[in-house]
Order: structure tokens, then C-alpha cells, then sequence
């Protein structure tokens, strides 16, 4: 959702918005066992990732032709809830939680208006 506190009609506008997000992520990794002085041993294991939190928006655009128009957004907020599950091998489960971590993001993007 963005606002626009000023006219939508010029070569450059503001706009103001509110971001709800999730995300997933899937992955196998692993860890070393042991000491420096044997030879290490790696535990492997599958990784979930869950992440949820909302972000502040500010959006600029600049319309550089009629048609063609770059936009800049930036981002900050927090991460409400972060989750992490690995499952090992021999098919033991270990869960991690983490809750209120900052989050910031930045896009630029490049449009054709029809």
C-alpha cells in the first residue's frame, strides 16, 4: 500500500507505505565435530528458515521519459519472529527462536509505463 502526499503526476514522487513480509528458506549444511589436533568429522544436516516482520517504506520515482521511470526503495523495521530448524542425520530436531531483530532493505527498479 503507498500514499502519495503529493501529486502522482510529476517527474518526481514520494510516496509512504507500509510492509507486511515472510520468508522461507531451505538449505543443507554442517558443522565440524572435534578438535584441531584429529581429523574433523562433519555432522550434516537440513536447515529451515522462517522469517516474519513488518518494514516502513519510502518509495522515490523519477521519470526520466514519458514512458520510462526509475524508482529507489528503502526500507527499515523489525523481524518479529525468526525461526530455525535443523534435522540431523540420525534424525534428531533442534529448533531456534529469535524475536525482535532490526531489518532493513533497498531496491532500485527501472519501469516502462504502456
Amino acid at each position: 500500500m503507498k500514499f502519495y502526499p503529493i501529486n502522482r503526476d510529476r517527474v518526481l514522487t514520494f510516496a509512504l507505505g507500509p510492509s507486511l513480509y515472510y520468508s522461507y528458506g531451505a538449505y543443507e549444511a554442517y558443522r565440524d565435530m572435534g578438535d584441531y589436533s584429529q581429523p574433523v568429522d562433519r555432522e550434516y544436516f537440513d536447515r529451515q528458515v522462517h522469517s516474519l516482520g513488518i518494514l516502513a517504506n519510502a518509495y522515490l520515482d523519477v521519470t526520466i521519459a514519458k514512458q520510462f521511470v526509475m524508482g529507489l526503495q528503502m526500507g527499515l523495521g523489525i523481524n518479529y519472529l525468526t525461526l530455525e530448524k535443523d534435522k540431523m542425520r540420525n534424525g534428531v530436531q533442534t529448533t531456534k527462536q529469535e524475536v525482535f531483530q532490526p531489518v532493513g532493505q533497498f531496491t532500485l527498479s527501472f519501469a516502462y509505463r504502456f
